[in-house]
């Protein structure tokens, strides 16, 4: 499913310890890559050892241990340089044995076991962890990366939104691992499938009946698993039924998921696609045979032609198995088909047994050794390195994990353990048995502090037995479940810290703010209201009862000058916020402008453009901002297919701008208009040639200017009717646009609107006077009043609009003295001051000398002003000066020709 233009990929690595092979690896010949779908594949890509997928763009392991790759990235936030492409290979990058790609970002694994990464970092996905070594295998998802270690652990980093790197603890005898979206899988040598992180769609609950796996691929939201029966099983996201496996699919030997489609090889060589088929990535060209690998991207496969001797491309991993359990070995390898397997047990071949998985059923003590294979064809053979296989009686799946309660509590602790029916358990404290302690869990109840200590288990059947790592029982007075996390406000809104606390009651709280007791704070929750920069500190709690007392953490309150609401959190505002000009919200990201005229970003695109000063104003479109500069230049970062390379390069006089969903409007001093983009072109054909322009906006497809006489224009889409324009739309001071709908603020402080309206956006409130200024959200609207307050309706009311429950348009209590306001995707932005805002502000220091006339005025960032005179009151019209953009200081308006002259000025803003 594809919603907006963010899309997620996973990908699971298809090789791995290509330095295993038992022939030299650089004297080997390799295939050649296809590609179908989007995108191209390299001219004279031949001589692959392996190949691999990310969202749009395709890595390749040569024979040489090198690595050529080809694409391009995907919403790279921060792509000020080739340095952050996923294609640009690191200088000198060999040794190399496997390769994974996720959306902007690429792996591979060295032939010493490390981790090397190149690409995008927006999420950490490539801080390889320091120390990292021993890796046998490599995955990467979308904005996350995996790696299994030859002890069969798991390591994982990058983002973390869903969990997805969160590894269970505990989990081992690992023998491939997975990627998704915000998900990870784990496959064990039991042929069991493990899953952590997002489960919105089931995609981290494999079937209960699921055994007997012996590979496994995630998509964004899907997860497979191959069988050893060679059949496919899916689980997870498949809302109309494209990704169901398809009816009959068997013979398989290999898996891989993109974002939108999948691939099987199957053991003659040939491909089955199925899914999503956007661009044509899942219809596999016809008559493609011989098939040695595949791999699945964004919107492209590939798949890797065999041709010259065998490679094998994965690494046996080490693994145990239960006496009478079953045991999994396999193998992948590239080469000219047919391809021929041979299995060995401690240096000797294993009659019957040559296919590319290996199954030892009823494991006994006996088949415990060293397993490797021969894999070979016409043109020569290779053998893998050897892995061993422990047959044990009882193996601990899941040990018991630590356990920390209060005086008086509850603790328990538990066993998962495999083994040949029916198992015994003996619990210990210490390393002595517990009298009655024989179940696979042990609760403790109405815990005392002797029983603090060391807790294992041993479980044993007919075969022998095994005895699980202690687990740690700690006992205090009182536990703190939950401690009080940093909180930041806006000036006069609330902030809420809370503290869940086990004990035996009662209990006692006592809240301090910057050590001084705050009347009434003796509940586990504390709400400040109306709070204000002098309140910003430490705020803390101590909780008590008759066994003792517990400070729990102190945590940070925070009081910045900008008010968030919606999708956007305001806790995720910076803490070190002070005195802010101007603000602009976009899709999931806000900015502000500071009064050094620098740029602070949180949410969405949080790096910034190296040496962006000189800002006066900001805009924010679906993935990227734009910051205009004091010289009239315009500055755009973010996607870059959305804006960055196509800002005018002959824009020097803009004094205001503006952007939406993928197209930007600025206006120049000379009160014209100029609009570009890289969306359908519907709003930013070339405009009329409108003079005497003052304001501009840009809604989802189409734009509005507004005139110096009070009037508005229109151009592009009007599907709903938003460019339109009201016969009696007069005397108009400010203009806003949102995705389909518009509004507009009189000079009498009423506000129309008009377009799309589904959601109540184009319909301010009955009796909304004294408004300021507007602003338009996605599908929501506000209006700023002139006493400070701000009015909001639309999506994301309480019982309206298509996300009511993001709140954008519920304006948050305390909300007062508010000087600017913003609308972003389904967020709203306000600029606060500590007292009542001044909207309207007299000239100063009118100055007359042989150079001509000045004036001093205060300006507000994001608007724009204009010195305007007549030579004689009795004159009809006022003379229009240039504009000029406000910088949230004190600037000077001249006019150099009233040298000699009388005349009379005004200034006006807009």
């Amino acid at each position: 499913m594809k919603t907006g233009s963010l899309r997620l990929f996973g990908s699971v690595s298809l090789v791995s310890l290509l330095s295993l092979l038992g022939a030299p690896f650089a004297s080997q010949a390799g295939g050649t890559v296809v590609g179908w779908g989007g995108g191209t594949i390299p001219v004279g890509l031949t001589n692959v050892a392996a190949i691999a997928a990310g969202y749009a763009h395709g890595l390749a392991l040569n024979p040489d241990t090198t690595v050529t790759a080809w694409g391009t990235y995907w919403l790279s936030d921060i792509d000020f340089g080739r340095d952050y492409v996923p294609t640009l290979v690191p200088a000198g990058l060999s040794n190399v044995v496997a390769v994974a790609g996720g959306m902007d970002h690429s792996l591979a694994l060295m032939a010493d076991g490390a981790v090397v990464a190149w690409g995008t970092n927006t999420d950490g996905q490539l801080d390889v962890p320091a120390g990292l070594s021993n890796v046998a295998a490599i995955a990467a998802g979308t904005k996350h990366s995996l790696a299994l270690r030859a002890d069969g652990t798991v390591v994982a980093w990058g983002l973390n939104d869903s969990g997805q790197t969160n590894v269970p603890p505990g989990l081992t005898n690992v023998v491939a691992v997975a990627g998704g979206g915000g998900h990870s899988l784990a496959l064990k040598a039991d042929g069991t499938v493990v899953g952590w992180g997002s489960d919105y769609y089931g995609q981290t609950d494999p079937p209960g009946n699921l055994t007997n796996a012996v590979a496994i691929a995630a998509g964004p939201v899907r997860s497979l698993a191959l069988k050893a029966d060679g059949t496919v099983v899916m689980w997870g996201g498949n809302w109309d039924g494209s990704w169901t496996v398809p009816a009959g699919l068997s013979n398989v030997v290999a898996l891989s998921a993109g974002d939108d489609g999948t691939l099987a090889l199957k053991a003659d060589g040939t491909v089955v696609g199925w899914g999503y088929n956007f661009s044509g990535e899942s219809t596999v060209p016809k008559g493609l045979t011989n098939v040695a690998a595949i791999a699945a991207g964004g919107y492209q496969s590939l798949a890797l032609v065999g041709g010259g001797p065998p490679f094998v491309t994965t690494a046996l991993m080490d693994r145990v198995t239960v006496t009478a359990g079953t045991a999994y070995f396999r193998v992948e390898a590239t080469g000219a088909r047919p391809l021929s397997y041979q299995w060995r047990f401690n240096g000797s071949d294993i009659p019957g047994e040559a296919n590319s998985v290996l199954c030892l059923t009823n494991a006994q003590a006996a088949q415990a050794g060293s397993y490797s294979v021969v894999v070979s064809n016409a043109l020569g053979l290779a053998a893998s390195r050897s892995a061993s296989l422990a047959v044990v009686a009882v193996l601990i799946s899941n040990s018991p994990l630590d356990q920390r309660t209060f005086v008086g509590g509850t603790a328990t602790f538990s066993v998962a353990a495999l083994g040949a029916a029916p198992l015994s358990y003996q619990w210990r404290r210490n390393g002595t048995d517990l009298e009655g302690a024989t179940n696979s869990s042990l609760t403790l109840t109405n815990v005392q502090s002797a029983e603090a200590g060391s807790y294992s288990v041993v479980v044993s059947n007919i075969f022998g037995g095994g005895i699980s790592s202690a687990a740690l029982l700690t006992v205090v007075p009182i536990l703190i479940s939950t401690e009080p996390a940093d909180q930041v406000a806006f000036i006069g809104g609330q902030a809420t810290f809370g503290i869940a606390a086990q004990g035996t009651t009662p209990l006692s709280y006592e809240w301090s703010l910057n050590g001084t007791e705050i009347e009434g704070g003796t509940n586990p929750t504390l709400v400040l209201t109306n709070v204000q920069p002098s309140e910003a500190g430490t705020c803390s709690v101590v909780v008590s009862n008759r066994f003792g007392t517990l400070f729990g953490t102190a945590s940070r309150l925070s009081v910045v000058p900008v008010a968030v609401w919606g999708v956007l959190d305001q806790n995720a505002v910076p803490s070190n916020l002070t005195n802010v000009g101007a603000v602009a919200a976009g899709y999931g990201g806000g900015l502000a402008l500071t009064p050094d005229n620098t740029v602070v970003a949180w949410g969405g695109l949080t790096t910034l453009p190296p040496n962006l000063t000189n800002v006066v104003a900001l805009a924010s479109g679906i993935a990227f901002n734009e910051a205009l500069r004091t010289d009239g230049t315009v500055t755009a970062w973010g996607n870059r297919d959305a804006a960055e390379p196509n800002v005018p390069k002959a824009l020097t006089n803009a004094v205001a701008v503006a952007a939406r969903y993928s197209h930007s409007l600025a206006l120049t001093a000379e009160g014209r208009v100029v609009a570009w983009d890289t969306s359908s072109g519907i709003q930013t054909p070339t405009p009329p040639d409108w003079t005497n322009l003052v304001a501009v906006a840009a809604g989802g497809y189409h734009s509005l200017a507004l005139k110096a006489d009070g009037t508005v224009v229109a151009w592009g889409d009007n599907r709903y009717g938003q460019t339109n324009i009201p016969p009696d739309l007069t005397n108009i001071i400010a203009i806003a646009a949102g995705d389909w709908h518009n509004l507009a603020l009189k000079a009498d402080g009423t506000v129309i609107g008009f377009g799309y309206d589904a959601y109540g956006q184009s319909s301010p409130p009955a009796g909304l006077t004294n408004a300021v200024a507007i602003a338009c959200g996605n599908f929501h609207s506000l209006a700023l009043k002139a006493d400070g307050t701000v009015v909001a309706w639309g999506d994301g009311t309480e019982d309206t609009g298509r996300y009511p429950e993001l709140g954008q348009a519920i304006v948050p209590p305390g909300l007062k003295n508010v000087m600017a306001i913003a609308g972003g995707d389904y967020a709203s932005l306000a600029l606060v001051r500590t007292a009542s805002p001044v909207f309207h502000v007299a000239m100063a220091n009118p100055t007359c000398t042989p150079n001509g006339f000045s004036v001093s005025v205060p300006t507000q960032s994001g608007r724009v002003y204009r010195l305007e005179y007549k030579n004689s009151l009795a004159d009809g019209n006022w003379t229009a000066l240039p504009l000029v953009a406000g910088n949230g200081g004190v600037r000077t308006l001249s006019d150099p020709t009233a040298a000699g002259a009388q005349r009379f000025y005004r200034v006006r803003q807009w």
